[in-house]
């Protein structure tokens, strides 16, 4: 078919209801490869990258056209990403009853998120991230109770999340990051029990985490960063046990961190930087070996730099700058051979700066002014020709500094 017999045929297709009665015409007769000609047209296609050639001018099969998967003669999966996809998802879509997978992630889809996309009941993935869609999440998204996997990531999004979404019970993603999304951290999510990743980020949510968190024993993943979150970390999080990454930055979170943090002993990251957390941090690390990434800073944390982040090994970052903490500098530092990037600014510190930092290989950042640290400067530390280096010098003659204070 060419390209000029496509477009007679769209400019036929005007009533989406004729597709779910059998006796219509349409619902006969129109092949699948008229349906993705559609969709071709209506975001505009000609401007795709890659398919012109089969989409238009090829005489393959539309199972075998780019973008294209099919089971059979059934079209299972569309998934058009990163290809100047714009304009509207168009309607006809409805009649792919057997998608099970559709992403138009990153692309210029524009408007309210189409309704057809909530018909398609046999959908296990829906990714329309990184488009410019400004809308509601309607309570259709209920009906799609094969949902695995969804994410409406970096578009225009407001209002809440409906209520509906408790529905999706074999949902394991959950992905709504820099939208403009309102309302609580609702309690029903807690209700899907197969989720491994929420990321919510740089939305304006509110309210506090849900006592029942715990109940979520195979999340991995929580993002709730730069949000309007408040009160504190409920002790239920020592339930997560599958959690790898903890990230709730930016929030106004308070209260002292629950000694059953840890119990995650699986955490690589933890991301609790600029909130109103206060207490201590000792023992918490006693069991998260696994830690790469630490970032406490800007908090209200009082005490001493726990003994135990020495046995951190996996350690790369650890920012724990802008708090109340005193006593010394562990020299177990020494014992972290990863570690790439340490801010100690902030504090009240004091004592020594230790030369074990100096048998760091990695490290080229290093943050220890506004604290009350005495000469001499660690000559060992200056070896390493740091990137940064940031210190007292009224206190420390440091020759080596990258930036005096």
């Amino acid at each position: 078919p060419t390209q000029q017999s496509y477009e007679s045929v769209l400019d036929q297709v005007t009533d989406r209801d004729a597709f779910s009665d059998p006796s219509s015409p349409q619902s006969s007769s129109f092949e699948l490869d008229h349906v993705l000609m559609v969709l071709y047209f209506t975001t505009a296609g000609v401007r795709w990258k890659f398919a012109e050639e089969e989409w238009v001018e090829s005489s393959l099969k539309e199972c075998d056209w780019e973008f294209v998967t099919c089971t059979g003669d059934e079209v299972t999966h569309v998934e058009i990403e990163d290809a100047f996809v714009e304009g509207v998802i168009p309607d006809e879509m409805v009649a792919l009853t057997g998608l099970k997978s559709l992403s138009m992630r990153k692309n210029r889809l524009t408007g309210t998120l189409p309704r057809v996309v909530f018909e398609l009941t046999s959908l296990e993935k829906l990714d329309l991230s990184d488009n410019t869609f400004i809308s509601t999440i309607p309570n259709d998204i209920g009906n799609l109770i094969n949902l695995k996997f969804l994410d409406v990531s970096l578009n225009g999004i407001t209002g809440t999340l409906p209520s509906s979404l408790g529905k999706l019970v074999d949902l394991t993603n959950l992905s709504a990051e820099l939208n403009r999304l309102q309302g609580s951290f609702l309690d029903f999510l807690v209700q899907l029990s197969n989720l491994e990743v929420i990321n919510l980020a740089r939305n304006d949510l509110t309210g506090s985490f849900p006592s029942g968190i715990g109940a979520l024993s195979q999340l991995s993943d929580l993002d709730i960063s730069t949000n309007d979150l408040r009160g504190t970390i409920p002790t239920q999080f020592g339930q997560l046990s599958s959690l790898r990454r903890l990230v709730v930055y930016a929030n106004r979170l308070n209260g002292t961190l629950p000694t059953h943090l840890g119990n995650l002993n699986n955490l690589e990251t933890l991301d609790l930087h600029l909130n109103r957390l206060t207490g201590n941090l000792t023992d918490l690390f006693d069991n998260l070996s696994l830690l790469s990434r630490i970032r406490l800073d800007q908090n209200l944390f009082t005490g001493t730099i726990p003994q135990s982040l020495g046995d951190c090994e996996k350690l790369t970052t650890l920012n724990i700058h802008d708090n109340r903490l005193e006593g010394t500098v562990p020299t177990l530092f020494g014992n972290l051979k990863g570690l790439k990037f340490i801010d100690l600014s902030d504090n009240k510190l004091e004592g020594t700066i230790p030369t074990e930092l100096g048998s760091l290989p990695f490290l080229y950042s290093f943050g220890a002014y506004s604290n009350n640290f005495v000469p001499p400067e660690p000559k060992e530390v200056c070896a390493l020709n740091l990137s940064h280096y940031q210190t007292d010098c009224d206190d420390i003659d440091c020759s080596c500094c990258t930036r005096c204070f």
